[in-house]
């Protein structure tokens, strides 16, 4: 019994002993276990969701870059478009004169060709609505000068975007307005271009850029404001983002993604990306839960599987089974995740721009419209293009752009000249940015290529039609002051040798004098006439009548060694221009080519009539015309031809390819001042060693041809005892027109300014007879002087006088068949002659 009893309990010892080393055994191999199978399920958790994270902010950060590049290239394209609308000399033109109806035309057209515009619109400079389209009576002569655009370019003279508004054409949605200023050709501001831009059109552009619709893409102006977005209510006040983050930094310059935190507490994946040329941000946001929601079920089966595994550890051939199994699941999702890579390649292959990525050795892959950018048929033409070879047309730029990219990961508005299939050349703009490949030992490039062909070349005919306006102001003002000397020159000399008897052996060297002056008065027409402010006698006139009856002189001229062939077209139709210019021009023209031809030994000459209908696509190059029927004279010649450089100077004053002494360089000059003031464009088109070809394009009118009337001989009379009131600012031509007046029998009353003039005026009412006055004078024209001198004397004529007529005073240098006008240099008879006219003429108003 004390044995039995002494046993058992150390035996229950021994169980208690067992049993809990089982426990400990089980323990420490469940841990063993269960440890792992946790710390792999943690991991690949937070391997899914880093992979879901980044794979999202690299897609946000490309949707951000696409949108931001869209959105400036569209507003840099309207910005340049309506500078080269404000820029057009018809509008200039058509705003000085005041003739809105003409600039509705053209705005009209401008929509036309720009119809994301809403519309478009003219302002004087004090902010007054002139003019807008489409047509809105209510607004026009309402004053803007509130709004930030005006003030914007009211204040530096450039461009402006402005804050968002709602126009009177679109109460119900969000726009803003891009301004450009109006400049005269002195450069001075004359009005305000400005146009409205729905940012309704701009959310509908980001709805093409995101996906099924989580994404939100989020355009802001410089002060935080929502301006477009796939999801805004655009027939609501925009919302201020100024106080969210990733808006903040993006309107401050920055770019980056990362994960914010909204206004309403929600966690947001966000890429943001700066608009810089306009100071505006966009941003891109994913909520978290989505970018979480598309690893959910993953994480979910992870831990299922996880605990699954924890209470069958023993089973190691399940939970390898199993183990295969979730990693065929993670593959799946994993493959959800690249889903979204496709859709972005989808967005790729139907963007407006070229993109496409390449390496040294060539093209990697392209877009749709890269391969039409470049005129090939397919995308495999493309990719087998050698770049350095078939690309470029410059293959050390290439190896330039090369060697600059491996050192810079972001490409910036680079311009190249590229090749198209056809062998023509393109001017594109690429951006983008290097990224290293894959095996980290070379570099690839992701660029968005921009044809901007022909945005470049309606810059280069700006910039032309500019320097010619300005040249073309110097040679006027230079010839304007000489015809002052040289009125006061000739009509000294003239008196002179009316003082001298015949046998006086001065006489000799005064005839002289009067012979240079002729030759110096020649001289400065041709630089009035390039200037485009010589008097002009228009007529309405057939072209054909005018070639035929040059066609004698044209022979004599060219000489027996040159053949001249004058094609006359049929039906000709009629233009309104000079006869004496028209005729200056064709022979002009013709010395011209019998110059060019006289290397050859002689050659042929053609000159070609026709009637021309010049539609939109042939006036877009050439801001002086505009679409409608014209009368063509052509002008071919089969001698040395030119090269381009000879090509772009050749209507510039005093420019001439002949040796020192051969020419003035005036004569091709003289032809370009004449056809543009005539309302008309001259084209010139040339090859070395074929010839040359001149087109000249003038407007064609449907007017009888005018007759020609005989012109009457001038009586003997004209000596006279009126009192004449003689208004000049120039002192030598002021004491010459007096003295000269006085000799011929007129009491001469002179003033040198309009002030002086109206108090003489008032002073000698009933006594004045005519009023003699300069064009041009200080503190207002003659026109405005003779409008006010007739209220007071109603009866009194008035003579013009000028050495150049000036545009607003007649019309653009017509001269008015109603206003009498003497153009200087005159003689003394010629003076004398024109105030016995005009004093014998019955009285009526002629301003």
């Amino acid at each position: 019994m004390t044995n039995s009893h002494s046993r058992a309990p150390g035996f229950a010892r021994v169980l208690r002993w067992i049993s809990a080393s089982a426990l400990r055994i089980y323990l420490v191999f469940a841990f063993l276990a269960v440890f792992p199978i946790l710390l792999f399920t943690l991991y690949a958790d937070r391997v899914l969701t880093r992979e879901a994270e980044r794979l999202e902010m690299a897609e946000s950060n490309q949707v951000a870059r696409l949108s931001a590049v869209m959105v400036e290239e569209h507003f840099r394209s309207v910005t340049i478009y309506l500078q080269a609308f404000a820029a057009r000399p018809l509008i200039v033109d058509s705003f000085k004169k005041r003739d809105f109806d003409t600039i509705f035309r053209e705005m009209e057209r401008a929509r036309r060709f720009m119809p994301t515009l809403s519309l478009i619109s003219v302002y004087d400079p004090d902010g007054t609505l002139r003019m807008i389209s489409p047509l809105d009576p209510a607004v026009i002569n309402r004053n803007y000068q509130y709004r930030d655009w005006y003030q914007g370019v009211a204040r530096s003279w450039t461009p402006y975007v402005s804050q968002v508004y709602r126009t009177t054409a679109d109460p119900q949605h969000l726009s803003v307005a891009i301004a450009v200023p109006l400049r005269d050709a002195e450069g001075n501001l004359i009005g305000i271009v400005a146009a409205a831009e729905p940012l309704g059109r701009i959310s509908e552009w980001l709805r093409s850029v995101t996906d099924s619709g989580r994404r939100a893409i989020s355009v802001i102006d410089r002060n935080g404001a929502l301006l477009a977005s796939p999801v805004i209510d655009v027939t609501k006040p925009p919302v201020d983002m100024s106080a969210y983050d990733p808006a903040r930094r993006a309107i401050a310059g920055g770019e980056g993604t990362g994960a914010f935190t909204a206004a309403d507490g929600a966690r947001q994946y966000a890429a943001y990306m700066p608009i810089r040329s306009l100071g505006w941000g966009v941003v891109v946001e994913q909520p978290d839960w989505i970018v979480h929601a598309r690893v959910t079920d993953a994480r979910r089966q992870n831990w299922t599987i996880a605990v699954f595994f924890m209470l069958l550890s023993l089973a190691s051939g399940a939970l390898i089974a199993r183990l295969y199994r979730t990693q065929q699941q993670l593959t799946t999702q994993v493959s959800d995740l690249t889903g979204s890579e496709a859709r972005y390649r989808s967005l790729i292959q139907g963007a407006t721009y070229g993109i496409y990525r390449s390496n040294e050795k060539g093209f990697v892959s392209v877009n749709p419209a890269m391969v039409r950018m470049l005129g090939y048929d397919t995308e495999a033409e493309v990719l087998a293009l050698d770049l350095g070879r078939q690309l470029y047309a410059d293959p050390s730029q290439r190896q330039r752009l090369l060697t600059n990219y491996k050192l810079n990961e972001v490409v910036t508005s680079e311009e190249l000249r590229w090749k198209r299939k056809d062998g023509s050349l393109i001017t594109v703009r690429i951006s983008g940015r290097t990224v290293p490949d894959g095996s980290g030992s070379g570099y690839s490039f992701e660029m968005i290529a921009e044809d901007i062909t022909e945005r470049r070349h309606l810059e280069q005919q700006l910039r032309q039609s500019q320097k010619m306006e300005a040249v073309g102001r110097l040679a006027g003002g230079v010839a304007h002051d000489f015809n002052n000397l040289l009125t006061v020159i000739s009509g000294y000399n003239e008196m002179s040798l009316d003082a001298l008897p015949p046998e006086h052996p001065a006489r000799r060297e005064l005839e002289e004098v009067r012979k240079a002056t002729e030759r110096a008065t020649a001289l400065t027409k041709q630089l009035l006439a390039f200037s485009r402010q010589q008097v002009l006698e228009s007529k309405v006139m057939d072209l054909n009548t005018v070639l035929s009856s040059m066609e004698n002189l044209l022979r004599r001229l060219l000489g027996e060694n040159i053949e001249l062939s004058i094609i006359l077209g049929r039906k000709l139709g009629h233009v309104k221009a000079d006869p004496g210019q028209i005729g200056q021009v064709i022979m002009n023209l013709a010395v011209n080519a019998r110059d060019a031809m006289a290397a050859t030994r002689g050659g042929k000459l053609i000159i070609e009539t026709a009637n021309v209908t010049l539609d939109d696509t042939f006036v877009r190059d050439r801001l002086s015309l505009k679409p409608g029927p014209y009368v063509q004279v052509s002008v071919t010649d089969t001698g040395a031809g030119m090269d381009d450089e000879t090509r772009t100077h050749i209507f510039e004053p005093f420019f001439t390819t002949k040796p020192a002494g051969s020419g003035t360089g005036l004569g091709l000059s003289t032809v370009y001042g004449i056809v543009n003031q005539s309302g008309g464009e001259i084209s010139v088109y040339s090859e070395l060693g074929i010839g040359t070809t001149f087109k000249v394009y003038l407007p064609r009118v449907d007017e009888p041809a005018a007759e020609e009337a005989a012109t009457p001989r001038a009586g003997s009379h004209v000596q006279g005892k009126e009192t004449i009131l003689l208004v000049e600012d120039e002192e030598s031509v002021r004491t010459l027109t007096s003295h000269v007046l006085r000799r011929f029998g007129y009491e001469v009353l002179a003033a040198t300014d309009p002030p002086q003039a109206m108090r003489i005026c008032r002073e000698n009412r009933g006594r004045i007879a005519l009023l003699l006055t300069d064009v041009v004078l200080q503190k207002m024209s003659g026109r405005e002087l003779a409008e006010q001198i007739s209220a007071v004397e109603p009866s009194i004529r008035v003579l013009y006088m000028s050495g150049y007529t000036d545009d607003a005073v007649l019309h653009h240098g017509v001269l008015s068949a109603e206003a009498y006008f003497l153009q200087k240099p005159f003689t003394t008879d010629g003076l004398a002659r024109k105030v016995r006219e005009v004093l014998d003429t019955p009285a009526q108003s002629r301003l």
